[in-house]
C-alpha cells in the first residue's frame, strides 16, 4: 500500500473530507483517493413532484427510470 493510498485510509467522514486528495463516498461508506466524482444535482430529488418544480436546476423527472435528472440542453 503506497503512502498516498494510506493517507485516505480513514474511517471517519469528517477527517476524510478534511484530508486533501481524499473524498468520502456515502454509498460505499468509505474514504477514497481523488476528487469526489461528479453527480447530477437533480438526483437528490426522489419524487416527481419535487423534481419537476425545481426550476433553479432545470430538473426533469424520467418516468421510465423513476429518477430526477438535469434536462439536456
Amino acid at each position: 500500500m503506497s503512502a498516498e493510498t494510506k493517507k485516505c485510509h480513514i474511517g471517519d467522514a469528517a477527517l476524510c473530507m478534511a484530508e486533501p486528495g481524499c473524498h468520502w463516498d456515502v454509498n460505499k461508506r468509505g474514504c477514497y483517493e481523488g476528487p469526489l466524482p461528479g453527480q447530477d444535482a437533480c438526483a437528490a430529488h426522489e419524487t416527481e413532484s419535487v423534481c419537476d418544480t425545481d426550476v433553479s436546476l432545470g430538473c426533469k423527472w424520467d418516468v421510465e427510470k423513476k429518477t430526477c435528472a438535469s434536462q439536456a440542453q
